[in-house]
């Protein structure tokens, strides 16, 4: 995505952030739509993203005493439930959910201030707020990996100083 003078910048973020249309088309929306030169965001397919799942998958299981089958990368789509439903204990999760929590979890540092989160509050976000805090080195408790502030213009990024939101789920 290139810079705020992009044609359709709103529609893509607004895209981005659709998890009800992910979820029913099993892909993202193309833009601009019926041109010749449309964009369309991959779904994610970073080794690393279905290992943590593989990883959730395993410890539910063992907690649970279920038998949810693990899942391979590029096997899967939004829609497809990883962890069915056990009444009294967790409601079905499909791979769309792995995806909210991935892209909500890297927006943590946000706050209302930035230009960016303009584009992102909808309806899908109603019920997220950025937390406004003086951010530190941590181990992520959702997917173990250490966390620092990056370089580049406040961004944050992993222990190896990678930034920007596409690490968290397209391989490099």
């Amino acid at each position: 995505m290139g810079g705020y003078n992009e044609s359709f910048l709103t529609n893509r973020w607004e895209n981005f952030f659709d998890f009800d249309a992910l979820e029913s088309a099993d892909e993202y929306g193309k833009y601009p739509e019926g041109e010749e030169n449309e964009y369309q965001l991959p779904l994610p397919d970073k080794k690393s993203f279905y290992e943590e799942i593989n990883l959730f998958i395993t410890k539910h299981n063992a907690q649970f005493g279920t038998n949810d089958d693990l899942i391979e990368s590029g096997n899967v789509l939004p829609s497809d439930v990883i962890i069915a439903e056990a009444p009294g204990k967790n409601k079905e999760i499909k791979l769309v959910d792995f995806i909210k929590e991935a892209i909500y979890y890297s927006f943590v540092p946000l706050t209302e201030v930035p230009v960016l989160y303009q584009h992102i509050k909808s309806k899908q976000t109603d019920d997220y707020m950025p937390v406004n805090k003086k951010q530190n080195i941590r181990v992520c408790h959702r997917y173990g990996r250490i966390e620092r502030r990056c370089h580049d213009k406040g961004a944050y990024g992993d222990s190896r100083g990678q930034c920007g939101l596409y690490k968290l789920l397209l391989r490099k």
